[in-house]
């Protein structure tokens, strides 16, 4: 979720919800069986013709009236929607039996309840048909969401929107849109001196206007759907799968959203950051920006469109289904490849397997949420599948899935939460398991891992039947505090994520969207772990974790959409710190990965208290042909407040424009920063990271292993020694960081050890072997215990290191980031105050090099907007460039165009050079050494020469038995971008139409004309004589 900077306000929630928690002997859920419930009873089959789903699923049919079906859908809307709902505990679910709903002929002005059913969807409700396919469920009418409104003056109020519109979903119907504002809706106001409502929208058109964890799947809409407020509002989304949208679509202010195996009428926008679509018909061709080759581009016009084609694997999620002669059931799709379009048509459900809710026990959470976990784990040793109704529930051990093709679904965003350190789900070493529609919430006793699929060194997987996690959502902290190390652990092979939203609050409870949380709560280290080999995610939401946000371990993994914010709350460099790195990557692959595909990426940024925590990149992947990264985009969403840190006694935030992404994939691409200001600067675009470009040499590595203890050390020509990461790995465990000697016990047989760099370059593996007996992995060996250097790293005990909270102001003794200390700035040395000079005498400009943690340089080019098409610049361009360095060191900042030899910076220049691939690159180097930065590029194209006259020409030609004029023109560097002519020598300038040519009549006499080349510069002007010949 984005947080856009408001005005402060407090929340209605300044209260600490603290949830009872019930011991596993307490009450528990009851079961149903044979449609009779029992607490600790056995368990029994369900029945499908008559189950009890208790009190918060509701089931609609056609005999109901459009009245009492609107009552009950807005009275819950009405229950669950707005900020004082945001962290309910209520959770609900409303089902249309197979029926038409609502009067398709009404096209009144207003609102009618009696005509259309018309009902916005609030939080943790999910609103389903009960047919096969969409089209058995015929609404008329609308099933919306809508932005919340927080001001008068919406276009000036765009936040919060959307952004807070989670937790909820729409599926298996066909709706014919009427919408119509009604109640809080229709008091909504637009701008003023507009009397429109914010939830009125064009004819036959519906909003589903949401964020993360809102998902529309299987769902036909019969005209216009938009994603976005009447009146922007910020949004985040979204997911939306298998359906079919008629008309247009419109994402407007959404920031990303992604679309999969679908059918749409059009799509004309150009997106605001990053559009993905996969075996989506009728989405927009592959049309992507790429911010260093088009460095000038209008960033509001381009086109951000991810076209990924067909989707190799993908399942649709199993729903609840009825009709009058098998009663309720639940259909669980197969699996697809090199899909495009939805799985459905007309009366075709697509291929699948419908499961009578007889082989399901169905849950119902008891007092105070609890279960009986036993027996649910009984039902399924025993063959039954598992539907939680909705509600929360507590459990006092894992739900273990050991059974294959197991089915366990939610109802209404049906939330578990383990209560004394375990699991809240582990699936075993088997195959074809479904876990769709949940709420996996952490809990205060710290969890491991909230959901684990497969044991470590999982063996047993079907690449046709893979087992799938659709629409898991992940939440630590918020409703409650809660703690963790890992909430999504993937270690079987060929699995599949569905829509995944893992998430680490930002905000919650007792936190709003304003203020939010220190770095000290609800600690979580990683959002999605992947263990496994040929694992596809498609469409992966992961934020806010306090180091890699998503882990990727497994050989041949695929991400097709992929969106993260990185944490919002540290307070200094060091919290925030990846082994002396700045920042955690969001999305990193492991170094050892040999192939790797992430398409449509998205990381941003937001540091809410200093200005001064970067992030080295978004994106760390080994520097290999085979692991590629397509389509992917960084952004500085917001910086701090200085006035709301000041007012928390925390210090580092000077102007709120510091921070941010250094880089898009290791080394290449950004920064995406706040100087400048506009958003050019603050987002970056890279269509696709080569791996033969920036620094391509690997670290020098050297490791021994004397008796029981490992030693290792390395170099790199670029990345200084202390930021080259060694990992080592024994025997069957994880790779792990290397902090110094490691005692290896004796019943560990073989070690490995390997260097990477910031650029992603690996060195070669050494290996030890004990024996030279290679290890026999089982299913369950390795853990993340470190037997051999319980000392090293901080084993999540204190994430980031920092201080515990207790100077929350950052640093200790003055030593901030900001301010330096007894003089021990860049460039000034220990106590030598002569600013650094090279050889000629030459210094920086006072400031140009600042304190940091690292040598570090940037380079940019003014106007960021260049003049002509497609990034041409037609007049100079002016370079500036900044650095820093750590404390204490003698250091200058260079720069260099082209190929020439670097130059001492002295300030802003201007750079003529022509060309379309000016290479303008700034580095820092230590004075005495041959320590420099890595370099930062910006590459533009400048033509400041205008297209010679001599270059234009007019001749004669027959075109389809008319004599024509064709007029020609070239330009030696930017190429023509088009030929403007006049008749005579009269009138407006018209453009050359090559394929139709002028045609000679008897009152043309001449022809004036001249060539505009793509950079905007004009030739002169030239006047060419119908010759008799030509009229012949």
């Amino acid at each position: 979720m984005t947080v856009p900077q408001l005005a402060l306000r407090k929340s209605p929630q300044q209260r600490r919800r603290r949830l009872t928690t019930i011991a596993a002997h307490g009450a528990i859920a009851s079961l149903v069986v044979s449609g009779m419930t029992t607490g600790l009873a056995t368990v029994a089959t369900a029945d499908a013709h008559n189950p009890d789903f208790g009190p918060n699923v509701t089931i609609f049919d056609d005999s109901m009236t459009n009245a009492a079906i609107n009552q009950e859908l807005r009275d819950a809307a009405l229950d669950m929607s707005g900020e004082i709902n945001h962290w309910t505990t209520k959770r609900r679910a409303f089902f249309f039996k197979p029926g038409t709903y609502g009067n398709p002929a009404y096209n009144g002005a207003a609102d009618d309840p009696t005509q259309i059913i018309n009902s916005e969807v609030g939080y943790y409700t999910s609103v389903a048909g009960l047919g096969l396919t969409p089209g058995e469920v015929q609404i008329n009418g609308a099933l919306h969401v809508e932005p919340e409104q927080v001001c008068n003056t919406p276009w000036w109020c765009q936040g919060p929107g959307s952004l807070n519109n989670f937790w909820r979903s729409l599926s298996n119907v066909a709706i014919k849109p009427i919408q119509r504002p009604y109640g809080y809706d229709a008091m909504r106001r637009g701008p003023e001196g507009q009397d429109v409502s914010e939830g009125t929208v064009e004819p036959n058109r519906m909003r589903w206007a949401v964020s993360q964890a809102a998902p529309m799947r299987r769902v036909h809409i019969q005209g216009e759907l938009t994603y976005m407020g009447r009146y922007g509002a910020h949004a985040s989304g979204g997911f939306t799968a298998d359906s079919r949208i008629d008309g247009v679509i419109q994402t407007g202010s959404q920031q990303q959203f992604y679309h999969r195996e679908s059918s749409i009428g059009s799509y004309g926008e150009p997106g605001v950051w990053n559009i993905v679509f996969s075996g989506t018909q009728g989405a927009p061709a592959d049309d992507y920006p790429d911010s260093q080759l088009n460095p000038g581009m209008d960033v509001h016009a381009a086109n951000k469109h991810a076209n990924y084609g067909n989707t190799p694997i993908s399942r649709e999620a199993p729903f609840l289904t009825w009709n009058q002669a098998n009663g309720y059931g639940v259909f669980v799709p197969e699996a697809r490849t090199n899909a495009s379009g939805p799985s459905w048509s007309g009366s075709n459900p697509g291929a699948g397997q419908r499961i009578s809710l007889d082989e399901f026990v169905v849950a119902k959470p008891g007092t105070n949420g609890s279960v009986d976990v036993a027996a649910l784990n009984a039902a399924i040793a025993d063959g039954k599948h598992i539907l939680f109704t909705p509600g929360e529930y507590l459990l006092s051990d894992s739900l273990k899935v050991n059974r294959a093709n197991t089915v366990v679904l939610g109802l209404g965003l049906a939330t578990l939460r383990p209560l004394n350190g375990t699991a809240a789900v582990e699936v075993g070493d088997v195959s074809g398991v479904k876990l769709a529609g949940l709420m996996i919430e952490a809990h205060d006793v710290k969890s491991d891992v909230l959901v684990k699929v497969g044991p470590r060194h999982a063996t047993v997987s079907d690449p046709a039947n893979p087992t799938t996690l659709s629409d898991i959502f992940f939440r630590i902290g918020g409703a409650q505090d809660g703690e963790i190390d890992t909430a999504l652990e993937v270690n079987s092979n060929h699995a599949l994520m569905d829509n995944i939203w893992s998430w680490r609050a930002d905000h919650g409870d007792d936190a709003d969207v304003n203020i939010g949380y220190q770095w000290e709560r609800n600690p979580a280290d990683v959002g999605v772990r992947v263990n496994g080999d040929n694992v596809t995610a498609l469409g992966l939401f992961v934020e806010h974790y306090q180091k890699v946000q998503t882990e990727w371990n497994g050989e041949n993994g695929r991400t097709i959409f992929y969106q993260s914010e990185i944490p919002y709350e540290p307070r200094t460099q060091e919290q925030f710190s990846d082994r002396g790195r700045e920042g955690y990557s969001s999305y990193k692959v492991d170094p050892s990965v040999q192939t790797h595909e992430l398409f449509g990426a998205g990381v941003y940024s937001y540091f809410r208290w200093v200005d001064t925590v970067w992030a080295e990149n978004g994106i760390w992947v080994p520097k290999r042909p085979t692991v590629q990264v397509n389509r992917a985009v960084t952004r500085w969403l917001n910086g701090c407040i200085p006035a709301l840190s000041a007012s928390l006694n925390i210090t580092g935030c000077t102007d709120g424009q510091g921070g941010g992404l250094r880089h898009i994939v290791n080394d290449q691409g950004g920064p995406a920063f706040a100087a400048g200001g506009d958003d050019a600067v603050k987002t970056k675009w890279m269509r696709s990271y080569n791996p033969a470009t920036g620094d391509t040499t690997p670290p020098t590595l050297t490791a021994n292993v004397a008796g029981n203890t490992l030693t290792a050390s390395a170099q790199d020509n670029v990345t200084n020694a202390n930021l080259v990461h060694i990992d080592y790995q024994t025997s069957c465990g994880l790779w792990k960081p290397y902090t110094g000697s490691v005692t290896i016990p004796n019943d560990i047989e073989n070690v490995k050890v390997r260097a990477s760099d910031q650029a992603g370059n690996v060195s070669t593996e050494y290996h030890w072997s004990r024996n030279g007996t290679a290890d026999n992995c089982q299913p369950g060996d390795g853990d993340d215990t470190d037997p051999g250097n319980p000392g090293g790293g901080d084993d999540g005990e204190n994430p980031g290191g920092g201080d515990d909270g207790e100077n929350p102001g950052g640093g200790d003794d003055g030593e901030n980031p900001g301010g330096g200390d007894g003089g021990q700035n860049p460039g000034g040395g220990d106590g030598n105050t002569t600013p650094p000079s090279d050889g000629a005498g030459k210094t920086n400009p006072p400031g140009s090099i600042t304190l940091g943690t690292r040598l570090t340089a940037s380079v940019r080019v003014t106007p960021t907007k260049a003049s002509g098409k497609r990034g041409w610049y037609k007049k100079p361009v002016t370079v500036a460039a900044s650095g820093t360095a750590p404390a204490g060191t003698r250091a200058l900042l260079q720069i260099r165009v082209n190929t020439k030899a670097w130059q001492t910076y002295t300030g802003p220049t201007t750079v003529k050079k022509n060309g379309k691939n000016v290479r303008i690159q700034a580095r820092v180097v230590v004075l005495g050494t041959t320590t420099a930065s890595p370099a930062d590029v910006v590459t533009v194209k400048i033509d400041t020469k205008k297209p010679g006259k001599k270059k234009l020409k007019a001749k004669a030609k027959r075109k389809k038995g008319t004599k024509v004029i064709v007029l020609k023109a070239k330009d030696k560097t930017s190429k023509i971008q088009r030929i403007a002519y006049k008749v005579n020598g009269k009138g407006k300038w018209k453009k050359f139409n090559k394929a139709k040519g002028i045609r000679i009549t008897a009152n043309l006499k001449r022809i004036k004309f001249r060539a505009i080349d793509k950079a905007g510069n004009k030739s002169k002007v030239k006047t060419a004589k119908v010759k008799a010949a030509w009229r012949r």
